[in-house]
């Protein structure tokens, strides 16, 4: 993973806590009418980048598009650049958020509405494509989180009931490991990047690790590459950890993945391939820069 500066688009979306990877705001002209602000932190100073402000993108900015879900009142809670600006993996991203009324909106799965406010959250940039292109800072990376008040629980489409996963004896260590890495971050929830960091547990039987390092993968900049981009909480959760939902559909598709092979038991290498699958995810973005 590359720390010199390069210019580089800038890519992100907001940190909502209970979207599924898609979520539209039903009201542009509302949303707009807010500000939406990036601050990019290093030594010598801030760098001040302001996204949108009375009713209107800056120039150098534009929604992320191409959901057939979208009408045209809607706009998306993600943005890329359309201009260049000097990043490296080193730099700390501060975004800030007015938001002047209520926003009702929807996703996949369910709807809600973010609550009139102010709104922060930190993150680290992450190398978003093989070719340096463009810098990504996304949902899943900031700290804190910011919760949607749920509305209903059906969107745009009435997901799947997700069946019961059958871990081989391998894959039930993978997820005490992958508790165990939670618990040691302060993290409130077991995601995808915790799930990878399971396969690298002692008490595996090191294929997972074995397979990875046959294809170029360095394990240890694997953990670094997450230990930097979601840093450790100051307080211990107070109650007990779940899987986020990313991380429960991550192990529903190694489920198929199983099954598809004829095999009733999730073993450690279809929880990898389902996580390399989920291309947005943390721990598929670190596996493709580890390389």
């Amino acid at each position: 993973m590359s720390n010199e500066f390069l210019n580089r688009k800038i890519y992100f979306k907001l940190p909502l806590a209970q979207t599924q990877f898609h979520w539209l705001f039903d009201s542009r002209e509302d949303f707009l009418a807010g500000r939406l602000v990036i601050s990019i932190k290093r030594k010598e100073g801030s760098d001040w980048i302001t996204i949108f402000e009375n009713g209107a993108l800056s120039e150098d900015w534009t929604e992320i598009k191409g959901l057939k879900h979208q009408t045209g009142s809607q706009i998306y809670f993600g943005f890329v650049s359309e201009r260049r600006y000097s990043v490296s993996n080193n730099d700390v991203v501060e975004i800030f958020l007015h938001v002047k009324k209520d926003l009702s909106g929807i996703g996949p799965d369910n709807k809600g509405v973010l609550l009139a406010g102010q709104y922060k959250t930190e993150s680290k940039f992450t190398i978003y494509d093989h070719n340096d292109e463009t810098i990504y800072t996304g949902d899943e990376n900031c700290d804190p989180m910011w919760n949607l008040k749920i509305t209903d629980k059906k969107g745009w489409h009435t997901p799947k009931p997700i069946a019961p996963v059958k871990l081989s004896p391998l894959s039930e260590e993978v997820i005490r490991q992958a508790e165990q890495e939670a618990m040691w971050h302060h993290h409130e929830f077991i995601g995808n990047e915790h799930l990878l960091l399971g396969l690298f547990g002692p008490k595996n039987d090191g294929r997972v690790v074995a397979r990875l390092t046959k294809e170029g993968v360095n394990v240890l900049e694997v953990r670094k590459a997450i230990g930097l981009l979601k840093g450790k909480a100051k307080k211990q959760p107070s109650q007990p950890m779940s899987l986020t939902p990313r991380a429960q559909k991550g192990l529903a598709v190694a489920q198929e993945l199983a099954e598809k092979e004829g095999s009733e038991l999730v073993d450690p290498e279809h929880i990898l391939q389902a996580l390399v699958l989920d291309t947005e995810g943390v721990a598929a973005r670190v596996l493709r820069n580890a390389k």
